[in-house]
């Protein structure tokens, strides 16, 4: 929908619709698996946590790190784990005019019920509506020469989300 990655097109309804085609076609796939694999067999999905951290302690930076919370793991991981998207995205994409199409019975199948949950969880981004003060606090931390912060404690933080936020119970 950005148009960053192929085939390039910048339509952002559009990329929302097929990141909720894609999350209907993994429960699709689920029940085809389950239709013809021995039951001793299992099924899960892997997915990516990119938790945002407001730098600062203020009302922008809160809400910034909400915005892209909500737009990026949690429109997956709400529908997959919970069998619906927030309130918030519902809200904000009916508002924004680029709600995609939800089918009767999409949600149902994007939860369709897992064996094991994959995360990936490579560290924490930290958002800041003020770009001078994030500039500053890169300077002298704990960074991999790509840019990328080095913050063990959100391995922890993001297990906390799926454990308590999403009460996952199948093995992780």
């Amino acid at each position: 929908g950005l148009g960053e990655l192929a085939p390039g097109n910048k339509d952002i309804k559009r990329g929302y619709q097929a990141a909720h085609n894609l999350l209907v076609d993994h429960g699709k796939a689920v029940k085809a698996f389950r239709s013809v694999a021995p039951p001793e067999n299992q099924i899960g999905i892997i997915m990516d946590i990119w938790k945002r951290y407001p730098l600062r302690n203020v009302p922008e930076d809160i809400a910034l790190a909400k915005e892209e919370d909500e737009t990026n793991w949690k429109f997956y991981l709400d529908p997959v784990l919970t069998g619906q998207y927030s309130d918030y995205i519902i809200e904000k994409l009916t508002r924004e005019g680029i709600l995609m199409d939800i089918g009767p019975h999409d949600l149902e199948l994007i939860s369709t019920p897992l064996d094991f949950f994959g995360v990936n969880i490579y560290n924490r981004v930290v958002v800041s509506e003020d770009e001078q003060a994030l500039y500053e606090f890169r300077q002298g931390k704990n960074f991999f020469s790509n840019g990328t912060e080095i913050f063990p404690q959100a391995m922890y933080d993001n297990l906390k989300i799926l454990t308590d936020d999403y009460k996952l119970n199948i093995p992780l």
